[in-house]
């Protein structure tokens, strides 16, 4: 009976023990939850009174971007900084090593992110600017490991971002000629109207939904064009390039994938192992270059009536088949001849197409 009590008693101990350290597991947990959940801010507010044709410069980084129209000529810029930190830090570490630098140069106004060497860069932070400005402001930005967005904004741009995203709306851009110039290393860009549009493109991606003018350096990069007068890439290698519809298409690269849709007047194409996809030509088309090796090509001709009669006449126009693997579909072609060796590609009412292939195949079809 004796022992039967003792082993009750020592059961009742170890549940105290238990409890014990349940409760001391559960205290500490949320403990330290509260200590990591104190949010530190710094804010800085600059106002100022907005000139005609003045422009905007911001450099930063850690951060977003966001530009909003203003209803006024009063342009409100609001720095945040943030982090998360532990309850009992000395928050003075962050507070005396953030700053933004200020000046004006013209009718140029600069904000700078400074971000002194004693911040512990090692606790993640955010540094984030929120702009209401005029809609015919000009930009000059440069963001690093953030994102910019922009919204109904319709001024002129230069953009400089890594590591980040880039959005820009503006409707009227085309109408009012405006144009942007960016570069884009290990994000994306996405414009969707711009008269002009001057891009160099990095390990990133580009959507492009209207524009009068394209010129694009493009390296490792996902290119998407939805209607475009003129383009004119500089490929190197492993891109993508997809287009809707474009007037006239130049292009001069390697090793990469182009899906052209279909081009209106002009077509050049300078590459070496290139997989080209069905190439429509329009009705108004004019003329083509193609100089393609280690490829392949397929070109679909209007199979509308051309209102430019021309042909391909021997010493002009050849074709320099050395090697070459040749694919013609001949429905609704008037004329082919010869393929073998420097041969001439001829058919009546043709329009100027100039072709040089070394190992590869061009594919010729019609429209349905």
């Amino acid at each position: 009976m004796n022992q039967f009590k003792l082993l009750i008693y020592n059961t009742m101990q170890l549940k105290c023990v238990f409890k014990n350290i349940t409760f001391c597991l559960v205290f500490g947990i949320m403990s330290y939850a509260n200590a990591i959940d104190k949010r530190f801010e710094k804010k800085f507010i600059n106002q100022y009174h907005f000139q005609a044709n003045g422009s905007l410069f911001i450099e930063n980084a850690y951060g977003d971007i966001t530009i909003l129209p203003s209803n006024n000529d009063t342009v409100y810029v609001e720095t945040l900084f943030y982090t998360n930190l532990p309850e009992m830090m000395d928050t003075s570490i962050y507070y005396y090593n953030v700053d933004v630098n200020t000046s004006l140069t013209g009718l140029k106004k600069s904000f700078k992110t400074v971000l002194h060497d004693n911040l512990d860069m090692n606790n993640p932070f955010h540094v984030d600017y929120t702009i209401h400005i005029p809609q015919n402001a000009n930009f000059d930005i440069i963001n690093k490991f953030g994102n910019i967005t922009s919204d109904s904004v319709s001024g002129n741009w230069d953009i400089n971002c890594e590591y980040g995203s880039v959005s820009i709306s503006a409707g009227e851009n085309i109408a009012q000629n405006k144009k942007i110039k960016a570069k884009i290393s290990f994000g994306e860009i996405q414009i969707d109207s711009m008269a002009i549009i001057n891009l160099n493109i990095e390990n990133a991606k580009a959507n492009i939904i209207k524009a009068r003018s394209l010129d694009i350096t493009a390296s490792f990069a996902g290119i998407t064009i939805g209607e475009a007068e003129t383009v004119a890439i500089n490929g190197s290698e492993n891109d993508i390039i997809t287009l809707g519809k474009t007037n006239n298409l130049l292009y001069n690269g390697s090793e990469s994938t182009l899906n052209t849709g279909e081009i209106s007047n002009r077509l050049q194409i300078n590459g070496n192992k290139l997989n080209v996809g069905e190439t429509l030509l329009g009705n108004q088309f004019i003329s083509a270059d193609i100089a393609i090796e280690n490829s392949i090509f397929n070109l679909l001709l209007p199979n509308a009536p051309l209102n430019i009669a021309a042909t391909l006449k021997d010493g002009e126009n050849t074709i320099r088949s050395e090697l070459m693997p040749l694919l013609v579909q001949k429905e609704n072609l008037t004329t082919i001849n010869g393929f073998v060796g420097d041969s001439t590609l001829y058919r009546e009412g043709l329009p100027n197409v100039g072709l040089q292939c070394k190992n590869s195949a061009l594919i010729l079809g019609v429209a349905k």
